[in-house]
């Protein structure tokens, strides 16, 4: 075969980068039809952000931080098709960026998660929303640090102060996630047979122990400043019905432990959920998280067991261990855990595929 043979010959196009495109595109068209089909109430954060009936606009906390975003890069003055275009495009070109996994194409559960959750980003960024902020800043994690840095620690450390810079400007309750990571981290180097479990219960302690002494310090609980502040002015509204409400009353330490125990066990294992029989996008949300969070206690336990080969990746399992658990402190329903589980998403679809990301992910 002559050399001009060899340069006239077809280059094949990687069917799963292809597959990926494919699926981005018709997420992109979802998020752009998504106004003609969605209910009203789907926009009323997008509402709020872009009217700021209350001059709230400002660089401090998630509502403020928002609005100026969105009034500064002139989105807020699109109509909501072509703020959507905008933003899924952005975030399909972050996920792209961070790889795209051998085998992505092929049907499977892993997979299948995968492709559902890009059409769930596709509903929940198809509007301004503060999940495409939160998105972007934690594509930085395996989409950035991950790749400059191959030390350990330096990914470690410079990871917790993003999520620490970002929690302090944008949502207080990822502080949290760091701190939890780094008792994670010691309890990794434990020889334990029941990691997860220690780890998670570590973790689930860890957070009711700093609930009261925010309460003694300040007053009331964690959960009663956030998760209880927010279904208290909804209670009777026809958004509430799929509230997390927990057994017991948080008002007092043993409520608020149980409170944030169930609030864990609702947003992660919401076999509770199942009673909503009336409501198929409570049951798919079910359904989809309970496979989810088994796949990632799967990859968790095989990261636990080559901590010393990949540290690097089990840093990714505790900071999205660690955001579970928080998640069960502050989350009212389950409508939002799942808003707020796709804000993560990248977190989320790299340890889904640590077998392919754990070495080093391709630029």
């Amino acid at each position: 075969m002559s050399t001009s043979d060899l340069n006239n010959k077809p280059v094949l196009i990687n069917k799963d980068h292809l597959f990926f495109m494919v699926l981005a595109f018709l997420a992109v068209l979802l998020a752009m039809l998504a106004p003609m089909f969605l209910p009203g109430r789907f926009y009323n954060d997008a509402r709020i952000i872009t009217l700021d009936l209350y001059n709230e606009i400002g660089w401090i906390d998630s509502y403020p931080l928002t609005m100026a975003f969105y009034k500064y890069t002139g989105l807020r003055l699109l109509p909501y098709w072509l703020v959507g275009f905008i933003q899924l495009t952005i975030l399909f070109w972050a996920l792209f960026k961070i790889g795209v996994p051998n085998g992505f194409s092929r049907l499977s559960l892993k997979n299948a998660l995968v492709w559902i959750s890009f059409f769930i980003l596709a509903i929940y960024t198809s509007m301004p929303s503060k999940e495409f902020i939160n998105f972007l800043v934690v594509a930085l994690i395996p989409g950035f640090l991950y790749k400059i840095y191959k030390s350990q620690s330096r990914f470690a450390v410079l990871s917790c102060l993003l999520l620490i810079v970002f929690g302090l400007l944008f949502r207080v309750y990822f502080v949290l996630i760091p701190v939890l990571s780094l008792l994670f981290y010691g309890l990794g180097k434990l020889r334990l047979k029941t990691k997860i479990a220690f780890v998670f219960g570590l973790g689930i302690f860890a957070v009711i122990v700093m609930s009261l002494s925010y309460s003694f310090i300040k007053g009331p609980y964690l959960s009663e400043i956030s998760r209880e502040a927010v279904n208290n002015e909804r209670r009777f509204s026809p958004e509430a019905a799929s509230m997390i409400e927990p057994p017991l009353n948080v008002n007092t330490w043993y409520g608020e432990a149980v409170s944030i125990s169930y609030g864990f066990f609702t947003v992660n294992v919401p076999v509770n959920g199942l009673k909503f029989l009336g409501k198929p996008q409570i049951l798919a949300f079910v359904i989809w998280q309970l496979m989810l969070f088994a796949f990632l206690i799967w990859g968790f336990a095989n990261s636990l067991r080559k901590q010393q080969t990949y540290p690097r990746m089990l840093w990714i399992f505790y900071f999205l261990m660690a955001y579970f658990i928080v998640q069960g402190v502050f989350e009212p329903d389950l409508g939002s855990a799942i808003k707020h589980k796709i804000g993560i998403l990248p977190l989320i679809y790299v340890a889904l595929y640590y077998d392919y990301f754990r070495k080093d992910i391709p630029v």
